[in-house]
């Protein structure tokens, strides 16, 4: 799972992160834009169900990217970082070796050229399956933004040269169309991307957009094998507005003490 949580710090986040953990069975989790660094950081990040982790600190209350992991489901090495990406080797039990990079593209578009350039210079020396997954801060496509009269923002073109020149794929979606949305406005911001091995290697990857939880932003679940499933012990709770009609519901409650 990848997630712009916007800040790590509420008191109830362990536990929403460890919940998450267990419906979705995570292996791996990538939090961006955590707005926390130094020891605090590493505080929470070991609060949050995960034995091993590698931490990107945050620039005072901008940035910030987490990966945290399961280390007898996954083995994960830090390769290169910096304030805009976390590059990693990864490898599942009896799998090879793929590479993976957790993105977080600054707002401004002057400060994502940079990002850029680290993409590009990974790629000049990628050979092997890589995808790529976070929030760029950017889009691709004039469909991907809704609710402005400003179709094709500032950076965007920038983005989509990027992607083109590293031979890129889309991973595709599953769900609402935009990750973000702050008031009409709405975009696809946050998404996984591939080159042709990583596709190969995982033919059945499939990208789920989640529903918006603390954050603006959409949490996306990649399930590398679409029989993954759900823990069913973890099933949320939905409440049938059907249930009134019945005869027996107010007494119902009054017995159990709802």
């Amino acid at each position: 799972m990848c997630w712009n949580c916007r800040g790590t710090n509420s008191r109830g986040f362990p536990n929403l992160i460890r919940d998450l953990k267990r419906l979705h069975n995570m292996e791996a989790l990538f939090l961006v834009e955590t707005h926390s660094s130094g020891e605090k950081a590493r505080k929470v990040a070991a609060s949050l169900g995960f034995d091993s982790s590698e931490i990107v600190d945050g620039n005072g209350q901008a940035g910030g990217i987490w990966c945290l992991w399961d280390s007898n489901a996954v083995t994960i090495v830090k390769l290169f970082s910096s304030p805009q990406l976390l590059h990693l080797s990864i490898q599942r039990k009896n799998e090879s070796v793929w590479f993976i990079t957790a993105v977080y593209g600054k707002p401004h578009y002057m400060g994502r050229r940079e990002l850029w350039s680290q993409i590009l210079a990974i790629h000049d020396n990628m050979n092997d399956p890589w995808c790529l997954l976070g929030d760029f801060n950017a889009t691709l496509h004039d469909h991907e933004r809704v609710g402005s009269t400003n179709t094709s923002p500032r950076g965007s073109l920038e983005f989509r040269e990027t992607v083109n020149q590293c031979g890129l794929i889309d991973a595709g979606y599953v769900g609402n169309p935009f990750t973000w949305k702050k008031g009409r406005l709405q975009e696809r911001l946050d998404r996984v991307l591939c080159n042709l091995a990583w596709r190969l290697k995982f033919p059945a990857g499939t990208v789920y957009h989640l529903h918006c939880l603390k954050s603006d932003h959409s949490p996306l679940l990649l399930k590398l094998d679409v029989n993954q499933r759900h823990d069913p012990s973890r099933r949320p709770f939905r409440f049938q507005a059907a249930w009134l009609t019945h005869g027996d519901f107010s007494p119902f409650l009054k017995v159990t003490g709802v």
